[in-house]
């Protein structure tokens, strides 16, 4: 997973490397979330073990909500980008690290989407597809992250991050699923297809008219990014799964009945 930042090191300066890691390190923090919730149900992911069907149901609605928070989370930062380094280095130094903030947003999401099926890989007790899946990415990361970097330079690391999980794709996806979940591949790949272009019709477009279009100023910033959030939650809740919304009503629900009594004790 650090290939990226090795095959920089070696090929530019550390004054290259230090910016990247910097913006690399400021990324990784929105991972805490979505690895909060796949340790937090670890425990009820190994109990389900023995009920296939309510271990798949369990996982449909975890990889909706990891996703559901995970897209705002990481496409805030490609949003705040220019502004915050310009304000931290310079104009130039956030300028050139505006593409590789962009592409490893991408490969942090790609790291979220694959945290439940990680779990649900420790829970069945096959950590085997982890560790080949982690000796394939290597074998696989390490020429092509220095092809790229040699190429694209700090956008290419960024590439070479999501080729680490390009490869959990190719290789574990497809093992989770037989092996553990007993269902098709492609229900993954499909689910994944949705939110992507869920996010290219919402963050992507803004994004886009942002960079070519407007300044990225404070205030235009913050009305894109939150018009971007509202359509992509309205159009998530018409594609998630019905297990997801059914759990996000009983929660709300639940949540409501707490207020209440609160509001009462106060009175």
């Amino acid at each position: 997973k650090q290939i990226d930042k090795l095959v920089l090191s070696k090929l530019f300066t550390l004054k290259y490397t230090g910016f990247y890691s910097y913006a690399f390190s400021n990324l990784s923090k929105g991972l805490v979330i979505s690895q909060a919730i796949s340790n937090a149900v670890f425990p009820d992911l190994c109990e389900k073990q023995s009920n296939r069907k309510l271990l798949f149901h369990q996982y449909i609605k975890l990889q909706d909500l990891v996703c559901l928070i995970n897209v705002p989370v990481f496409s805030l930062m490609p949003f705040i980008a220019i502004p915050l380094y310009s304000y931290i280095f310079d104009s130039e130094t956030a300028n050139l690290l505006f593409l590789p903030i962009i592409v490893l947003s991408i490969g942090f999401f790609m790291n979220g989407t694959v945290m439940i099926p990680y779990r649900i890989i420790l829970a069945s007790g096959k950590s085997s597809i982890a560790s080949k899946s982690a000796f394939y990415s290597m074998i696989i990361g390490v020429p092509v992250t220095i092809i790229l970097v040699n190429i694209f330079g700090l956008t290419g690391a960024g590439f070479g991050w999501i080729t680490y999980f390009a490869v959990n794709y190719v290789y574990s996806i497809p093992k989770v699923f037989r092996d553990c979940l007993y269902k098709p591949t492609h229900l993954f790949f499909f689910h994944l297809a949705k939110i992507v272009l869920l996010f290219v019709l919402s963050y992507g477009i803004a994004l886009y008219c942002i960079h070519q279009f407007i300044k990225f100023e404070v205030i235009t910033i913050a009305i894109f990014y939150l018009t971007a959030s509202i359509i992509y939650v309205a159009g998530f809740y018409l594609i998630a799964s019905v297990e997801f919304k059914q759990s996000a009503k009983q929660n709300l629900v639940s949540f409501q009945q707490m207020v209440r009594k609160i509001y009462v004790k106060i009175e």
